[in-house]
């Protein structure tokens, strides 16, 4: 039997023999083969082998040389249109009425033994398993009379990529948006479990309307659920597939290839595409030298190369740069989580919005919003200007009040109006769009600068009270509201809210008969209701305060429709109270009769009862009822995202839609329909964090969604897809955890995940892979001095220590 240290000596002698010119080659293979017959004859077969293969566009031949006839099956050979290695391919056409041109791909005669026959088979059981406008069509298939498969697809009339994109001179947008539609395909390919593991230029061919296909999938991977009969890539003579130039990492040192194989290789064909140059200069074809040039070595910048035809330099640096670095990471870990994940990133850098393989900083994303929202950031710099110098004039006025007070007042009133039409009209008109939250935030704490300072020199002013107010309930829900896009500092959030509360109870001290002020501290107490960072008694004081103050204000006035809405909206909070304390018989009522005050002009808010009101019928496990109540909220919320993209907001509110019907469904027992809901709400959500990377309810609620289809992929018997959402689950929630430090349920809910997911692989029998999960579990229940935790991971380790003692006895 051949060893896989043999193979490896027949590698590394194939790959230096093949650069030695042919006449010399005998006294290398005598020196280095030494007297090993076996060695030299299977080096010797496969040199042979290489010499024989054309490139894969060489010029056509009037009729194939290696076919008795001019004759496959019904198709007519017209010439041959490339070979490889191990295949050949011909253009042909179908007799018959509409006489279509085919691509026929057959095993040269010369090669057909049996592993190639083999991996031949599983080309063409790859291409059953897709169908997509951008990949090249699989059409029929058979064997000819001397036993060797062929495959018949669609014949292809386009050019390579890069040779497409120089003849046309495209430019940087047209060469991303092409790009796009590849790594549409590529993803499709994923989804469908296949690894294509030779992307490159050349096989990916644009037709003459512009449209990519992808071709030549003889070397991809076909990943199968566990439990069936697996198929893999077959190499001849010990040597793996791979166009070095393109090929990852990993795929040079033959280790196992993933889905981020494919977006390496994306990365390379796209660097090329953008810069005219290869990424790794190969200086020979050894495997010394291949290994050391792609693993080793880091591509230069993009824009430190140069930009292609069509494609200035400039235009390289910053976005393009950072996104080619991440999908070209030696580490696959480090890349892209998948395609998608790199097509989204050159999505949002065409739409100027901030990039995920970008730094963060506050100037980078503040003028990612500039470059989208012009118009909006023209006149809010005006706004602020003014701002700025009506602040001026006011706080000089007011030193010299005695002399003109008139004047002084005057210019004061100005400031304050200059401060609420920042803090009002321009910040609530940006609240809900996607990216704004830094942005948001800056306004926010430069109106309350400006705020305090003229409340500094004007004392105890109600009207300026009250606008105080408003800016520091504006920065808590910013800072750390549940239910808003948040920066998920729940501590800062609740010391805002408590200098606002005092805010309006001196205002309401000003005249206690006042119907706006009575409501306006009754808004400030609901806001305190669902704050983490308060304990479940104080958040039911606050409710029960806000709808004492509101039922009082609707006996007086009961037809008045504002005061309705108040009120619907203080028994939902105490419902959300309620429900922290696990009393859900009394939430229930609570909800309901927010629903019965609520109005119909406030959608979002109708929406939000239904979804409590459902949620407290799943804990009360009335299935059926609670799934009713997430449909209502689904039929109005659907509208509203559907109105507005860019409105965060409405789609997270709609992803958690999809998240708890597919919960729902779970517990159901309709398993696929609700891992189609959770995917659905993936996806919104994970388009929602990269654009706010900083906005705590879309990073939190992608972690809960993708452990929630870890879940039920198990469920489903999806062992493999389980554990890929599992460590993708894992990663999210570390950063999140790292991304909001001040969250303090981050650090026991991270715990509490790696626990579950340690039992998981637990009860999969799989202890050596449970127990790093369940000692990162118990490191981090330590740190959040949880003692229940800590016990149950403890119980959970010496159960699995029990197991592996078992099977090692």
């Amino acid at each position: 039997m051949t060893t896989a240290g043999q193979w490896r000596q027949v590698r590394e002698i194939l790959f230096a023999a093949s650069q030695i010119e042919a006449g010399a080659r005998g006294d290398y293979l005598a020196q280095h083969c030494g007297g090993d017959a076996w060695l030299r004859a299977e080096v010797e077969s496969l040199l042979q082998s290489l010499s024989e293969a054309g490139d894969f566009l060489e010029s056509p031949l009037p009729f194939p040389e290696d076919l008795d006839e001019a004759q496959v099956g019904p198709y007519r050979i017209l010439g041959e249109a490339g070979r490889g290695g191990m295949g050949v391919v011909y253009r042909a056409v179908r007799d018959d009425d509409y006489r279509q041109n085919v691509a026929i791909k057959l095993v040269r005669a010369e090669l057909a033994t049996k592993p190639v026959i083999e991996r031949f088979r599983v080309e063409r059981q790859t291409l059953a398993l897709l169908n997509h406008p951008n990949i090249a069509r699989l059409m029929d298939g058979g064997t000819t009379a001397d036993g060797r498969p062929y495959l018949v697809m669609e014949w292809i009339d386009g050019c390579p990529i890069d040779q497409y994109a120089l003849e046309r001179g495209l430019n940087t947008r047209a060469r991303l948006e092409l790009f796009l539609q590849v790594c549409d395909a590529v993803a499709y390919a994923h989804r469908n479990l296949v690894v294509h593991k030779d992307l490159k230029p050349s096989n990916i061919l644009i037709t003459p309307e512009g449209q990519p296909k992808l071709l030549d999938f003889g070397i991809a991977k076909v990943f199968q659920a566990e439990g069936t009969s697996g198929q893999t890539t077959l190499t001849i003579g010990g040597v793996q597939p791979l166009t070095p130039e393109y090929a990852s990492p990993e795929q040079v040192r033959q280790e196992p290839v993933t889905t981020s194989t494919d977006v390496y290789s994306l990365g390379a064909v796209l660097y090329e595409l953008l810069t005219g140059t290869q990424p790794h200069r190969i200086e020979s074809r050894t495997p010394a030298a291949i290994e050391s040039a792609v693993c080793g070595e880091p591509p230069s910048s993009a824009s430190a190369v140069a930009g292609a035809d069509g494609v200035l330099r400039r235009e390289l640096r910053g976005d393009l740069d950072n996104i080619l670095a991440k999908a070209l990471e030696k580490q696959p870990a480090r890349r892209y989580l998948n395609v998608d994940e790199f097509g989204a990133d050159i999505q949002r850098h065409l739409n100027c919005e901030p990039v995920s393989a970008r730094p963060a900083s506050l100037m980078y994303r503040a003028s990612r919003f500039a470059r989208r929202n012009k118009l909006l950031v023209t006149s809010m710099a005006a706004v602020v200007l003014a701002l700025a110098a009506g602040m001026s004039i006011a706080l000089w006025e007011a030193r010299r009040a005695r002399m003109a007070q008139e004047v002084a007042e005057q210019r004061f009133q100005l400031a304050r109006k200059l401060a609420g039409s920042v803090l009002y009209e321009f910040h609530d008109g940006i609240s809900n769009l996607q990216g704004s939250l830094e942005v948001r935030q800056m306004v926010l704490a430069r109106s309350l600068e400006y705020l305090d300072k003229l409340a500094g020199g004007a004392g105890s002013n109600p009207s300026l009270q009250r606008d105080l107010a408003d800016g520091y309930e504006r920065i808590a829900e910013l800072e750390g509201q549940t239910g808003l896009s948040n920066l998920g500092r729940d501590r800062n959030a609740a010391n805002s809210l408590r200098k606002a509360l005092e805010l309006r109870k001196l205002v309401l001290a000003s005249n206690p008969n006042s119907l706006e002020f009575r409501r306006e501290l009754a808004r400030t107490h609901r806001v305190f209701v669902d704050l983490s960072a308060i304990g479940a008694s104080e958040s039911l004081e606050h409710a029960a305060a806000a709808t004492s103050l509101v039922e009082a204000l609707s006996r007086e006035r009961p037809g008045d429709s504002q005061i309705a809405d108040d009120l619907a909206f203080s028994e939902y909070e105490m419902g959300s109270s309620l429900v922290r304390q696990a009393r859900f018989a009394e939430a229930a009522g609570y909800f309901r009769k927010a629903l019965a005050h609520a109005s119909p002009s406030r959608p979002d808010n109708l929406a939000l009862y239904h979804k409590r009101l459902g949620a407290v019928l799943i804990s009360t496990h009335d299935l059926p009822g609670a799934l009713a109540e997430y449909q209502a909220a689904l039929a109005i919320d659907e509208p509203r995202a559907g109105a507005n993209a860019a409105d965060a907001r409405a789609q997270l509110d709609l992803s958690f839609d999809y998240s708890d019907i597919g919960f729902i469904f779970r517990k159901m027992g309709r398993l696929a329909e609700g891992l189609e809901q959770f995917r659905r709400a993936y996806q919104i959500r994970a388009r929602v964090a990269a654009a706010e990377p900083k906005n705590a309810r879309a990073a939190h609620g992608l972690v809960s969604i993708a452990s929630r289809i870890a879940g039920i992929q198990d469920e489903m018997g999806d062992r493999r897809g389980s554990e890929s959402w599992l460590t993708r689950a894992l990663a999210l929630a570390e950063r999140y955890r790292s991304q909001f430090p001040e969250k303090e349920d981050a650090t026991a809910n991270l715990a509490a995940m790696n626990r579950t997911f340690g039992e998981t692989y637990q009860k999969w029998g799989l202890c050596g892979k449970a127990r790093p999960l369940l000692l990162r579990a118990l490191e981090l229940f330590r740190i959040a001095k949880n003692a229940e935790g800590i016990q149950a991971t403890e119980h959970a380790m010496s159960a699995c220590g029990s197991a592996s003692g078992s099977a090692a006895r």
